[in-house]
C-alpha cells in the first residue's frame, strides 16, 4: 500500500514517538507498546479521509486506546488473572488506600464495567495477551493483524520494561487510560471525547492525586515509528477487512435467501426450470401402478406448468399454486376418457407440459390446449376441455369459461375437426357456447351461450347439403362458428357475403336467409 500523503507523513514522524512511550505505559512492555502504536497509525491511515480535519494528536490517542480496548476486551476474558496480592500499607500509589492512591485503584484489576461505554476503551482489565494461572507459553493464538496480544505486568507474563508502568500494573485498563490522561494535563471533557467514557465513568476513575512521575514519563520520547512499517500493517488490515466482508456477505446471502424465501413463499425458478424439459417432448411416458386407472394416481404436492414456443423451445416455467395445482389434477382424473367419435378442432396451438410431484414419484402430462383439450400421461388420455386447460395455464381454477377471443386466436378460415359423424351433421353434438369470428371482414367477435346457442346449433345441424356453388361462392369474406360442448369443439366456415355456403371442412351445407341473419347479428354485421 502506498502512502501519497505527505502531512500524514509529517503526523507519523512529530506524534508517533510520544504516542509510542504512552502505547508502552499502556502495556507495560515496549516491544508491545511499539506493535500497538503501529495498529493504531495503520487504522488512522485507513480512516485518514475522515481523521485528518481533527487535531493529530487528539486523533492519534483517540484510536490509539480504541484499539488497546479492543484488545484487551477480546481477549481477557480467556485468561483469567490472578487475584492481587494485598500491598502493605503505604507502598504505593495503586495500593488499596485511598490515600496517595487513585479512586479507582480501590477496585481491583478486572471488575470495570467491560464493553458498557462508546470507544474502544470500554472495557476495564487487562489486555489482550494476559497470561494467567497455569496457561503455558506459546499457547495463545496468534492476533490477527490489528489485534495484538499485549503482555501485562501484573500477570508475571514477563519483565517490566518501565518502572512507572509497574505503578501502572495494578490498574485496570479504564484507571490506566485516564490516569494517563491525568498526567498529560487533560480535563475531564477532553477525557469523555478522547476515551469515549461517560462523564460518571471518568470520574470515578480519575487519580484522587496527581501522578507527577506519570508526567515525567510521558516527556520521554520513544524513536518514531516507520511510515512503511504502518503502510504495510494498513495493507494488511484493509486485505484481511475485504476478506471478512466478502465471506460476510456470502453468508448472509446464503442465509437470508431461503429465509426470505420460506417467508414469502415465492417459488424457486431455478426448481421450476430443473423440472421442466428444455424442449417440448413429441410423446410422454410414465411408468408405475394407477396410470391407466387415473391421469396422475398419486397426491401431487407441486405441480409445475412447463410452457414452450412454436419452435419447441422451453419459454416459461413457474410452480403452480398449490390449491389450484390440487383441483386441477382432481379435474384430470374426473374427465372422460378421449375416443375417436369425439367431435374436436384441429387447430394449430402449441402443446404444454405439466410435472407434478409427490411421494417419491415425479409424472409427467403433456395438455393440447386446443380441439377437446386432451391431456395424457403416455397411458390414459382423457378429454379435459379447452375451458379447464385455459385455467391451468392463468393459473385460475373456476375462473368460467375461455374468453371469447381467447377461442378466436389463431383460427385459420379453411377450418379442420377431425372425429365421427362429421361427414352427416354440421355440428355432431350438443352446443352449449357459440363465438362467432371474423377472418377477412370488418366485424366484431359475438357469443352466445345457453339455450340460445343450443338452439342455433340445432340449426346448424339441420342445415340441407349444398348441391351446387354459385359464382363467386365462397367468397375470402368469412366467419368461423366456433360451437363449443361440455369438452368438444368443432369450427364451421360461413361465407360472409351471402351466398350461404358454410363447411366443417368435411360436409358443406347451404344456410338459409335467417341463419345467416342470426349469425350475421353476432358479428354485428348488417343483415343481407
Amino acid at each position: 500500500m502506498q502512502v501519497d500523503d505527505s502531512a500524514f507523513g509529517q503526523i507519523v514522524a512529530a506524534e508517533s514517538g510520544r504516542l509510542a512511550r504512552l502505547a508502552t505505559l499502556l502495556t507495560g512492555d515496549r516491544a508491545r507498546g511499539r506493535e500497538l502504536t503501529e495498529v493504531a497509525l495503520a487504522r488512522t491511515l485507513l480512516g485518514w479521509r475522515r481523521l485528518h480535519e481533527e487535531e493529530p494528536g487528539g486523533a492519534l490517542r483517540r484510536v490509539l486506546f480504541e484499539v488497546y480496548g479492543e484488545w484487551w476486551h477480546r481477549r481477557y476474558r480467556r485468561y483469567a488473572a490472578p487475584a492481587p496480592e494485598a500491598a502493605p500499607p503505604g507502598t504505593g500509589r495503586a495500593g488499596t488506600g485511598r490515600a496517595g492512591t487513585s479512586r479507582a485503584g480501590t477496585r481491583g484489576a478486572g471488575t470495570g464495567r467491560a464493553g458498557t461505554d462508546r470507544a474502544g476503551t470500554r472495557g476495564a482489565g487487562q489486555p489482550a495477551g494476559a497470561r494467567a494461572g497455569p496457561v503455558a507459553a506459546g499457547s495463545e493464538p496468534a492476533a490477527l493483524a490489528d489485534q495484538v496480544a499485549l503482555a501485562e505486568p501484573s500477570t508475571g507474563a514477563g519483565p517490566v520494561a518501565d518502572p512507572v508502568a509497574a505503578e501502572l500494573a495494578a490498574m485496570t485498563p479504564r484507571q490506566r487510560s485516564v490516569a494517563l490522561m491525568d498526567a498529560e494535563g487533560r480535563s475531564e471533557p477532553e477525557m469523555v471525547e478522547l476515551l469515549g467514557l461517560s462523564d460518571r465513568a471518568v470520574a470515578r476513575s480519575r487519580p484522587l492525586v496527581p501522578m507527577p512521575e506519570l508526567a515525567a514519563a510521558l516527556s520521554t520520547v520513544d524513536a518514531p515509528v516507520p511510515l512503511p512499517a504502518v503502510a504495510v500493517r494498513a495493507a494488511r488490515i484493509r486485505r484481511r477487512r475485504r476478506i471478512t466482508g466478502w465471506v460476510v456477505a456470502v453468508l448472509l446471502v446464503a442465509l437470508v435467501v431461503p429465509v426470505l424465501r420460506a417467508l414469502g413463499g415465492g417459488p424457486d425458478p431455478a426448481e421450476a426450470a430443473r423440472q421442466c424439459p428444455t424442449r417440448l417432448p413429441a410423446r410422454v411416458s410414465n411408468s408405475g401402478l394407477g396410470l391407466e386407472a387415473d391421469i396422475v394416481p398419486i397426491t401431487p404436492a407441486r405441480t409445475y406448468l412447463c410452457r414452450y414456443s412454436s419452435d419447441g423451445s422451453r419459454s416459461d416455467a413457474k410452480l403452480v399454486e398449490a390449491r389450484a395445482g390440487v383441483q386441477f389434477v382432481a379435474a384430470f382424473n374426473a374427465a372422460r376418457v378421449a375416443s375417436s367419435s369425439e367431435v374436436c378442432s384441429r387447430e394449430t396451438v402449441t402443446p404444454f407440459v405439466l410435472r407434478v410431484v409427490g411421494g417419491d414419484r415425479t409424472l409427467t402430462l403433456l395438455a393440447l390446449p386446443g380441439g377437446c383439450g386432451r391431456v395424457t400421461n403416455g397411458v390414459r388420455t382423457v378429454s379435459a376441455g379447452r375451458d379447464l386447460l385455459a385455467q391451468v395455464l392463468t393459473g385460475r381454477p373456476g375462473q368460467g369459461p375461455e374468453p371469447a377471443l381467447l377461442s378466436c386466436a389463431g383460427l385459420d378460415p379453411t377450418v379442420r375437426n377431425e372425429g365421427a359423424g362429421l361427414d352427416r351433421r354440421l355440428v355432431g353434438f350438443t352446443g352449449m357456447r357459440i363465438v362467432v369470428c371474423p377472418k377477412g371482414v370488418a366485424a366484431t367477435v359475438g357469443e352466445v351461450v345457453g339455450e340460445e346457442a343450443r338452439l342455433l346449433a340445432a340449426e346448424l345441424d339441420s342445415a340441407p347439403t349444398r348441391r351446387a356453388t354459385a359464382a363467386g361462392c365462397p367468397s375470402s369474406k368469412r366467419l368461423v362458428v366456433v360451437v363449443s360442448g361440455v369438452v368438444e369443439r368443432v369450427d364451421i366456415a360461413m361465407d360472409a357475403s351471402g351466398c350461404g355456403w358454410a363447411s366443417n371442412g368435411v360436409r358443406v351445407v347451404e344456410l338459409d336467409r335467417a341463419m345467416q341473419n342470426a349469425l350475421r347479428t353476432l358479428a354485428q354485421l348488417p343483415p343481407i
